[in-house]
């Protein structure tokens, strides 16, 4: 049978909105008890008082005071936009992969000009400048699964010294999805995070990130 507490904590460890109002010292723990009472009956297999739960909740509020929040502050060195852009997936096979290895040097694409490849298990997902999309479309000369055209990719670059600290790509795309801002493509190097949008959301999406996070 499972203690009170642990089930409390692990309710609130679900819960992102939860946690930081507990480390910020704003939840009304009362109301949140009677909120997860259910739930913590469920996972302890018995009749819970809700005094039980408030007293849980604020042992878990004393481990969370000392915790790093769960967004970090991250520096955003650089925004860089590139429009309009497409997005090309294909089955991942033996004749598409040599195909999409061959684009930089076949179709002469400069250091200039966007071109990003991302291989999954079963996909190959080609992302290009879109004047250059029929071009791709020709050399590969198989069915995509899905085209999206008229995108814009906005590259995000930070210092190397967040790669250490957890949650950074986190409090990135929290940004936008605070601003309900649709994610078509997500693509992430070293120190770059790459997100392609609709080309009507990119006012919102500049304006959330607003340089820092």
């Amino acid at each position: 049978m499972r203690k009170i507490t642990d089930a409390v904590r692990e309710i609130v460890q679900r819960s992102d909105v939860a946690q930081e109002a507990m480390r910020l010292g704003v939840l009304n723990q009362s109301a949140y008890a009677e909120l997860i009472l259910p739930e913590v009956e469920r996972l302890t297999w018995k009749d819970v008082q809700k005094n039980s739960v408030v007293v849980s909740l604020s042992r878990v509020a004393r481990e969370l005071e000392e915790a790093d929040p769960l967004k970090p502050s991250v520096v955003i060195q650089e925004l860089s936009i590139k429009a309009p852009l497409a997005d090309l997936t294909f089955e991942r096979s033996e004749h598409n992969l040599l195909k999409v290895h061959q684009l930089p040097s076949k179709l002469h694409f400069g250091p200039n000009q966007f071109l990003t490849i991302t291989q999954g298990i079963n996909e190959i997902t080609v992302i290009v400048s879109q004047d250059r999309a029929e071009e791709v479309l020709a050399h590969i000369d198989t069915p995509t699964r899905s085209i999206f055209r008229d995108l814009v990719g906005i590259t995000i670059k930070f210092d190397s010294q967040y790669l250490d600290q957890p949650n950074v790509i986190y409090a990135l795309l929290a940004k936008l999805a605070y601003q309900r801002i649709n994610l078509l493509e997500i693509v992430s190097t070293y120190t770059e995070l790459t997100v392609l949008i609709e080309e009507h959301d990119l006012d919102r999406a500049v304006s959330a990130f607003g340089g820092t996070t």
